[in-house]
């Protein structure tokens, strides 16, 4: 298996299910499984995507410098 078709067939998918991680989350305290909403569900729901987006926005601009520094493509 070649490096290009292990990219799409192997982490892809991986890292697509990886970014559910917070609707999990939220869907788990919306049933009252791992916790709960609090008092403004709607409220924490924004916060918590927020601050996901952000550590998502964070995550994917950090590949440029990570790159330079490695020397990968």
């Amino acid at each position: 298996m070649n490096t290009l078709s292990q990219i799409r067939f192997i982490w892809k998918p991986l890292i697509f299910a990886a970014c559910l991680v917070p609707v999990v989350f939220v869907v788990t305290d919306a049933l009252d499984i791992t916790g709960s909403l609090g008092a403004n569900p709607i409220e924490e729901i924004l916060d918590r995507f927020g601050n996901w987006g952000l550590r998502l926005l964070m995550v994917t601009l950090a590949i440029t410098p990570l790159r330079r520094f490695t020397g990968l493509n």
